[in-house]
């Protein structure tokens, strides 16, 4: 299933690249360099630095399949920012807290972290206060782009910066965090204001992102979470009946934040004239849980494939 939802926003993400000017780099694809931050989903690795309160995935079964050890992503193979790099002829992305030289600064960089939330509090909530949040994300793209500017000069730099390829995946771990935590959904409210906060916060970082020459922006929906090991693993540990609510009012907050995020996108496409606040900023939203959705109810659309969720200590 993964699989094929990755195809999906593969095509969302190459549509993308149509509206970049053709900036002659030396992939031979239109796209110079491509940034990513988010949380567990896109992780290559960066927690491995943290090492301290946040999730792992340096352990086995992590990165058997395709790099026959673990390192770092949650997945036994290549994760979605590793599969767009192909796409885009680009190398895989390397982790933010690496030892990144600065050619990697202005090609390709990994910031995500695996329990990294919208909004740091979350994260704690989970218990991965350590987690490179979307802020601290954001601020190192920050000081990577003025190293940019220093090294290359600001024409150069302008044309990696303007024309990259932005994909940012968060939000997840919030509605965990709300859904799960009963102290914490107390102190931030009801969940259309903590809605409203998580699609504010999101709105800020994109709007510092634009102000450091971020362009071509790529804003991934959050998939249904009851689908995923973990939400059948929490499901699955309630009364039948309490299972089957929780799964459901999880995916309607996920369902009504994608809504915020894809009008943001909206608006902010709305206002990008070249006389206008946001001049050339283009964003895309990658419905991913229409996909996954979409998958999960007609899978021989998509041919046959098998495929087992587990969740447990190996």
């Amino acid at each position: 299933m993964a699989k094929m939802a990755m195809t999906v926003v593969l095509l969302v993400v190459c549509t993308m690249a149509v509206y970049v000017n053709g900036f002659d780099s030396p992939s031979g694809f239109p796209v110079p360099s491509y940034y990513v931050m988010g949380d567990a989903f896109h992780d290559a690795g960066n927690n491995n630095f943290i090492k301290t309160k946040v999730p792992m995935a340096n352990y086995k079964p992590y990165g058997m399949t395709y790099f026959k050890k673990p390192n770092g992503r949650f997945s036994d193979g290549r994760i979605f920012s590793d599969l767009l790099a192909v796409i885009m002829k680009l190398p895989q992305a390397a982790p933010s807290l690496s030892n990144v030289t600065i050619d990697q600064k202005g090609t390709c960089i990994n910031f995500a972290s695996g329990g990294s939330a919208i909004l740091p509090a979350s994260s704690v909530a989970m218990g991965a206060p350590n987690a490179f949040t979307f802020d601290q994300q954001v601020t190192q793209y920050e000081g990577f782009a003025v190293d940019v500017i220093y090294e290359y000069g600001v024409d150069q730099a302008l044309l990696i910066l303007n024309d990259a390829i932005y994909q940012l995946n968060l939000g997840t771990i919030d509605l965990l965090a709300y859904f799960t935590k009963p102290n914490y959904a107390a102190t931030v409210g009801p969940l259309n204001t903590f809605l409203d906060s998580l699609a504010a916060e999101y709105l800020r970082m994109v709007e510092r992102l634009y102000s450091q020459g971020a362009r071509k922006v790529v804003v991934f929906g959050i998939g249904p979470i009851s689908k995923t090991p973990l939400g059948r693993f929490l499901s699955s540990k309630m009364i039948p009946d309490a299972g089957i609510k929780w799964c459901a009012a999880i995916d309607s907050a996920v369902r009504q934040l994608n809504g915020k995020l894809s009008n943001m996108v909206k608006r902010l496409n709305a206002d990008s004239g070249l006389d206008q606040m946001h001049a050339s900023l283009q964003l895309v939203y990658a419905d991913v849980y229409g996909a996954v959705t979409d998958i999960t109810r007609n899978p021989t659309k998509y041919g046959n494939f098998d495929i087992c969720f587990r969740y447990q200590m190996f």
